[in-house]
Parts: C-alpha cells; sequence; structure tokens
C-alpha cells in the first residue's frame, strides 16, 4: 500500500508539475462519481 501512496503523490506532482490541474474523484458510486465528471459539460 505504501508503494501505491508514493506513486499516487508522484504522479499528483508531475501533473502539476506540467500544467495539469488534477481533479481527484470522489469516493462515490460509480454513478455519483460520472455525474461529477459530467456535470460540468453539460
Amino acid at each position: 500500500m505504501d508503494a501505491a501512496i508514493a506513486e499516487f503523490d508522484r504522479l499528483v506532482l508531475t501533473y502539476a508539475d506540467l500544467g495539469y490541474g488534477p481533479i481527484i474523484l470522489p469516493k462515490r458510486t460509480v454513478e455519483q462519481r460520472a455525474d461529477f465528471v459530467l456535470g460540468p459539460l453539460v
């Protein structure tokens, strides 16, 4: 688990360094996550 957390942290920092603003999906149902992602597009 420590390796997964370290990789997550590395990826977030790398994306930020490249100018991206990562958005972390909420830990919800698949339907709720889909609404979260698609909501701003509608």
